[in-house]
């Protein structure tokens, strides 16, 4: 699960429910991505989230060319960035480790394995840790990865993974 903290505050960050919606979207655009180097594009809004993305024709191996054929095109994601929208809901700490908060919710809907990705602004550190605290009292693995002011979250198959602490 991911979270953004900015402003003290905490939303919940729907990555792999936008990846979903990313893949469909490069499904249903597939014959024109083939024709094309390099293609920039967006993904609706989800729980107050934007993905950007960018995708990009690779080469395939001559190994690959020979299993597959000269005629088969290799796409690849190679960023994507996730934009808060103005009305993002965001909680405060104390309004976030209530039952029944959309915090709360969110954890019970992972259950007990989840790890938790916590995306922190500089403002946000002291709320970072409130909620780091009730996460590991309730048996979560939590990684924090602080990000400058104006930084938004982002990845790329380059990127580094998350790790709980």
């Amino acid at each position: 699960l991911h979270y953004y903290l900015s402003g003290g505050r905490i939303a919940y960050v729907p990555v792999d429910e936008l990846a979903l919606r990313l893949q469909a979207q490069i499904q249903r655009q597939k014959d024109l991505l083939a024709r094309m180097e390099r293609y920039e594009g967006s993904v609706d809004p989800l729980e107050g989230f934007r993905m950007e993305y960018v995708i990009q024709r690779s080469r395939l191996s001559l190994s690959e060319e020979l299993k597959f054929g000269q005629n088969v095109v290799r796409m690849q994601v190679t960023k994507w960035t996730l934009l808060p929208e103005p009305d993002l809901v965001t909680e405060s700490p104390a309004q976030a480790l209530r039952e029944g908060s959309r915090f709360y919710q969110s954890l019970l809907s992972a259950g007990p394995t989840a790890t938790l990705t916590m995306w922190v602004y500089p403002d946000s550190f002291e709320a970072s840790a409130e909620v780091k605290e009730f996460a590991h009292r309730h048996g979560y693995e939590v990684a924090l990865r602080p990000l400058p002011i104006g930084v938004p979250i982002s990845g790329s198959p380059d990127g580094s993974k998350s790790i709980a602490q």
